[in-house]
């Protein structure tokens, strides 16, 4: 049975309190706490709505912040204010609504407001951040994802084109010259000397045939005509010696042929050994422009035969020049340096400063003018072989990105160049044994 409080005097006015009355206005005041009607205990005790006030994590309404013990503190003292053995001082005013509003304010403690905060939101914010920008870039970018871009054949196909190309130089470096035309040249001069020598032959046959008659006619002509001699046997030895000279003149006019002829002979079984000559070290020049290999001696060989390199194989003969497949493997980083110097120049969005960032470039030809287009254009270019062709997309490029491609440049120059003087020099040699 709850004990009934018997009215206490305050000590300076003499005024008689209530201690119910004023538990019970001490009780309304917190059960008034905005947005928490269940602070009061069953029981209706204020040390526990009181507690139950401290101890709330939300923030009713927006005041200054307060400590959480400060405000533990202050509902204990409420609560305990019931309790005290001295007469609690109140206003002087009559009891009624003005002291229960004293009372309210007094009793009423501040809420606490406490700020939340830690790691768990920024990860959680990190995370987001994260995933927005990936699907930027798969969204913009979508070539960077091989895998995801429906480029799955990529790999393969790299493969084999590296596969093809190192066939190309196995095949290039363990080739032969194809001497068949050569040797066939060889095989015919072999007969020509021999038909050379059994003219010869004839040659020296019908000379002497032709000294003999030659002894003959001077013994005709030297034998004394006897007196007694008749008109029909000088007219006999007239004829005869007339058909004698004859004979002499065929045999020496055949003669005079046979050796012009074999002279003839003589000089184009010369002329093709040169040829021969010449064809097998421009062979083994244009070999060694594909193997990328030193050509010096073949260059010496055709400058015994009386040719002379251009300034473009001369100044290259003794280091050679680069292989395609060299310029192939050197061009994508030369183009990634390109297109970092054309983008620098550009304003093209964020998908560009993701293409720049990343060195995204296009692995395929396309069109358009852009250093991106160009640059796929001319790398499919120079993987057929077409160098020439590459070189004039480059040509195209900005001042800034053509500057970046100036060392791959030079060296496709030297090669383009070279490889056109052989060609050239080819050319010339057949239409003058032609």
């Amino acid at each position: 049975m709850a004990k009934t409080s018997k009215p206490k005097k305050e000590p300076e006015t003499g005024r008689e309190v209530d201690a119910d009355k004023l538990r019970a206005a001490i009780e309304d005041v917190v059960a008034l706490v905005p947005g928490r009607p269940d602070v009061v205990a069953r029981d209706g005790s204020p040390e526990e709505s009181a507690t139950g006030i401290a101890d709330t994590d939300d923030t009713p309404a927006p005041q200054e912040d307060v400590s959480e013990a400060g405000g533990a503190n202050e509902a204990e003292e409420v609560a305990q204010a019931p309790d005290r053995d001295e007469t609690e001082q109140v206003d002087a005013a009559p009891w009624g609504g003005a002291e229960v509003a004293s009372a309210t304010q007094a009793a009423q403690p501040e809420p606490v407001v406490i700020r939340k905060g830690g790691f768990i939101p920024l990860l959680l914010g990190g995370i987001v951040a994260a995933a927005i920008g990936f699907g930027a870039a798969f969204y913009i970018l979508p070539e960077v994802w091989p895998g995801l871009g429906g480029d799955d054949g990529f790999e393969a196909q790299v493969s084999a084109r590296l596969d093809d190309q190192a066939q190309e130089i196995a095949a290039l470096q363990g080739a032969e010259p194809d001497l068949g035309p050569i040797e066939a040249r060889l095989d015919e001069l072999e007969g020509a000397q021999g038909a050379l020598d059994a003219l010869g032959g004839r040659v020296d046959e019908l000379a002497e045939g032709l000294s003999r008659l030659e002894a003959r006619v001077n013994d005709l002509e030297q034998r004394p005509i006897t007196e007694g001699a008749s008109p029909e046997a000088v007219a006999a030895y007239e004829r005869e010696l007339q058909a004698v000279q004859d004979a002499m003149a065929t045999q020496r006019a055949e003669i005079e042929e046979l050796l012009a002829e074999a002279a003839q002979k003589e000089a184009s079984a010369e002329m093709t050994a040169q040829e021969a000559a010449t064809r097998a070290a421009m062979t083994r020049i244009l070999t060694a422009l594909d193997t990328g290999t030193s050509f010096a001696e073949a260059g010496e060989d055709l400058a015994r035969l009386g040719v002379d390199l251009p300034p473009e194989l001369a100044g290259v003969a003794d280091a050679g020049v680069d292989r395609m497949t060299d310029l192939a493997a050197a061009f994508p980083e030369a183009a990634r340096a390109a297109l970092t110097a054309a983008r620098k120049d550009e304003d093209g969005g964020f998908g560009s400063f993701l293409r720049g960032q990343l060195g995204v470039r296009s692995l395929e030809p396309r069109e358009g003018d852009d250093a991106d287009a160009i640059l796929s254009r001319a790398e499919a270019a120079v993987k057929e072989g077409r160098l020439i062709d590459a070189m004039a997309e480059i040509d195209t490029l900005p001042e800034a990105a053509r500057a970046a491609m100036s060392g791959w440049m030079d060296r496709a120059q030297v090669r383009a160049e070279a490889v056109a003087a052989a060609e050239a020099l080819s050319a010339d040699l057949d239409l003058n044994r032609g």
